[in-house]
């Protein structure tokens, strides 16, 4: 069983009950990482600064 990682009060619902999800997550052997719609993970990777 994987485990998923989505971001808290996102502005759209992910997909949890399978490895595709609208948010194209990144999957590997135990974990399914979503992305965010707002794309705070640019930010907080630093890639994006506005």
């Amino acid at each position: 069983m994987k485990t998923h990682i989505y971001p808290v009060d996102d502005l759209k619902p992910h997909t949890t009950d399978s490895d595709t999800c609208w948010c194209n997550p990144c999957v590997d052997d135990e974990l399914v990482i979503h992305n965010a719609m707002d794309e705070r993970e640019t930010y907080e990777q630093g890639r994006k600064l506005q």
